[in-house]
């Protein structure tokens, strides 16, 4: 159990090191280059996507060209982390595009304002 609660610490505190970094500019550049330049985000998870601040499926990781359609707002994930100061892991949830039960973690992005931005 110890591993188990070390593992999901390490994945937490590196979202939140890779949510202090990024700027809304980085969202409207490109977004697939944010993600492909955090490697220790990619060992650490089996998929990362990036949403913008209305919930839509900007870039992912690795690329899956059905989840850029997706919309995620709904999701409690998104919910959750908007709220919160910090990341989050949420309560498993059957994917739409990988249907299987999926672990989700999850950080706000926010601006210099603090303006939730979109979400990793």
């Amino acid at each position: 159990a110890a591993d188990i609660d070390m593992r999901i610490a390490s994945r937490l505190r590196a979202l939140d090191a890779v949510a202090e970094h990024v700027k809304a500019a980085d969202l409207r550049g490109d977004p697939d280059r944010l993600l492909a330049t955090h490697h220790a985000l990619a060992s650490m998870f089996d998929v990362l996507v990036l949403a913008d601040a209305g919930g839509q499926v900007i870039a992912d990781y690795p690329m899956r060209p059905e989840r850029r359609r997706l919309n995620i707002a709904d999701r409690e994930y998104f919910k959750r982390a908007l709220d919160a100061h910090g990341a989050i892991v949420a309560e498993p949830y059957t994917g739409r595009v990988i249907t299987r039960s999926l672990v989700p973690f999850a950080v706000a992005l926010r601006d210099d304002e603090g303006r939730f931005i979109g979400m990793i």
